[in-house]
């Protein structure tokens, strides 16, 4: 009797500094921002151009590109949507390149990085604040602000990640904006049950 209990204390012993363990390496902005304890890491490029709209279906029949098409003339909103993921998602970091911008537009076009579900509804705000793109410096790497808000940065199955772009007025202008993504996210493993909601 006395030797199973001795094995069961050191069993519950055994767990409970193994969840010490995994809570001391919890997924958090600032772990993420210094890249320890970060799981193994997925680079998304590619995606498709949507507007006006955010809805999943509408990547059917769309060319998938590296590079978003933004037109002042054409639409007040524009999604560069990522495919949908299967299972949990973490963003670690995000850049963006702008490689052609041509023309001008006499109100402002704002970007920021958002989560979306198949219907189009808005369920995080991955970014902190908005990129203009008039102002941003074209021909260069840039990374993205993002939220210090853990359950923001969340990839859920069923929801989608989306680069978001806001005219602030109707459509006008000539401004041509093509920029290019780099997204680095992983799954969550271990970290799953200690990211801040």
């Amino acid at each position: 009797m006395k030797r199973i209990l001795i094995i069961s204390i050191s069993a519950v012993l055994l767990l409970a500094g193994w969840v010490a363990a995994v809570q001391v390496r919890a997924l958090t902005p600032a772990a993420v921002a210094a890249g320890v304890g970060v799981p193994p890491t997925q680079y998304w490029r590619m995606g498709f151009t949507v507007k006006p709209l955010p809805v999943y279906t509408g990547v059917t029949g769309r060319a998938v590109s590296a590079a978003a098409e933004v037109q002042s003339v054409r639409d007040t909103n524009v999604f560069f949507v990522f495919p949908a993921v299967s299972s949990r998602r973490a963003v670690h970091g995000a850049s963006f390149y702008i490689l052609n911008r041509t023309g001008d537009y006499a109100g402002s076009i704002t970007m920021t990085l958002e989560t979306y579900n198949y219907a189009g509804n808005l369920q995080h705000v991955v970014s902190t604040g908005g990129v203009d793109l008039q102002a941003a410096t074209p021909l260069v790497w840039t990374k993205l602000a993002l939220s210090d808000v853990g359950a923001d940065r969340l990839v859920e199955p069923g929801e989608f990640l989306a680069f978001h772009f806001a005219s602030s007025g109707a459509p006008a202008g000539s401004l041509d904006v093509r920029p290019v993504f780099e997204v680095a996210a992983g799954p969550l493993q271990l970290y799953l049950p200690l990211v801040r909601r």
